[in-house]
């Protein structure tokens, strides 16, 4: 009897505990092909964080039966090349994502995103998942899903269209000519192929960098500089300013 109340304590203690270290403020919005899911990290975490995809609202009793979708590491907010790219400009800051330009909707290091590609015209619910220390001292995927928090309550509509890659920074003077001005662009893609998508990776979500310079001659033709780059690589360092 006092084995069973002993295990039934623990029990409810790291029940209490996961309900504690879920994320929150979970909000999902469809936007050119793509739902842009975002939440509020948990602070001080370093793990993983899930994402699941079902028909209905997803709970501790159904999550079981979601789709996977993919997941993303703790500081995926954080434009890591980008911020690469430009740090040898005078008081560049680390560079954060941008996933809406329109209303402005610019991340920081309290939150966290994953953008799914469209696969279905049709309405769905997202959760959200994390990393936390299991009773073996070991990181484990905290399943507890509090609606509202980390677990979206009202139905997002999607449909299958093009995506469109995003506005990142604009008119970034070049370091080989300052009269030439660099626009950074990302967009994001998935494990998801569809007519206007090619499966762009194994991952159910990474972004893709990009740099253009828009022509110095605005009379001109139309001309512009694209510098995709990724695993390293530092377009605008790199950028030649040579129209193509």
């Amino acid at each position: 009897m006092k084995k069973t109340l002993l295990i039934s304590l623990l029990f409810l203690f790291f029940q209490a505990g996961f309900a504690q270290t879920v994320v929150n403020s979970i909000n999902a919005q469809y936007r050119n092909g793509q739902t842009f899911i975002k939440w509020n990290v948990i602070t001080g975490d370093t793990g993983f964080y899930y994402v699941y995809r079902f028909d209905h609202q997803i709970t501790n009793n159904n999550i079981d039966s979601a789709k996977y979708v993919g997941r993303v590491p703790h500081n995926f907010s954080l434009n890591y090349f980008l911020t690469l790219g430009t740090k040898q400009v005078v008081g560049s800051p680390q560079r954060y994502f941008v996933i809406n330009r329109d209303p402005l909707d610019s991340l920081n290091e309290s939150q966290c995103f994953f953008v799914a590609t469209c696969s279905k015209d049709k309405s769905v619910y997202y959760a959200v998942t994390s990393d936390s220390l299991g009773l073996d001292g070991t990181m484990v995927e905290n399943r507890y899903i509090i609606p509202g928090a980390n677990s979206i309550m009202s139905s997002v509509s999607e449909k299958v269209a093009p995506i469109e890659a995003i506005l990142q920074i604009d008119d970034l003077p070049l370091l080989i000519d300052s009269t030439l001005f660099y626009d950074a662009y990302t967009v994001f893609g998935g494990n998801v192929k569809t007519q206007y998508t090619p499966e762009m990776t194994n991952e159910g979500c990474l972004p893709f960098n990009m740099g253009i310079v828009p022509d110095d001659d605005p009379a001109g033709p139309n001309a512009s500089t694209f510098f995709f780059y990724g695993g390293g690589g530092n377009a605008y360092e790199n950028v030649s300013g040579i129209h193509i």
